[in-house]
């Protein structure tokens, strides 16, 4: 959809197409690795990490675990929660047909500094059965990296 728009308003898109130079101020353009030259009346940097500056280098990458859980419709409150705990854990729900899936995350750690993911994933089934005793089946485990930033803010 975002695409959609974007194009229908006379922006155009370039996959696949890794930028190595980009100016902004007067004349945006972008040049490309194969040598094109790609030029705009703006351009939208998007990435997840701020490549413009040397804060990259002070961006810690993080491993976060997830399980979901079973719960019967409507039996835990639509809520986003976190605790303060060191490890924190987080909760939330997620609407399917006839049931609820009880989405439980944390035990965070640096990413390369831990090679336990069954223990962290049996740790939050465990955390999660002491204080929602609904959740009867386990439909999911993941894990995924994310970079934490000095203040807190997202990017």
């Amino acid at each position: 959809g975002l695409a959609r728009a974007v194009e229908a308003s006379g922006g155009r898109l370039f996959s696949d197409t890794r930028a190595v130079e980009w100016t902004g101020a007067g004349k945006p353009q972008v040049k490309t690795a194969n040598g094109q030259t790609i030029k705009a009346k703006s351009i939208v940097l998007a990435t997840n990490y701020p490549i413009m500056s040397k804060m990259f280098a002070k961006l810690p990458a993080y491993r976060t675990y997830a399980v979901g859980a079973r719960v019967p419709k409507d039996s835990v409150e639509k809520c986003l929660i976190w605790d303060t705990a060191d490890p924190y854990v987080y909760v939330r729900t997620q609407p399917e047909d006839g049931f609820d899936v009880l989405i439980v995350g944390g035990e965070d750690h640096r990413t390369g500094q831990a090679d336990d993911g069954a223990e962290r994933f049996a740790r939050l089934r465990e955390w999660t059965q002491k204080r929602f005793p609904q959740a009867s089946e386990w439909l999911y485990e993941w894990s995924g990296q994310y970079l934490e930033t000095h203040d807190g803010l997202a990017f």
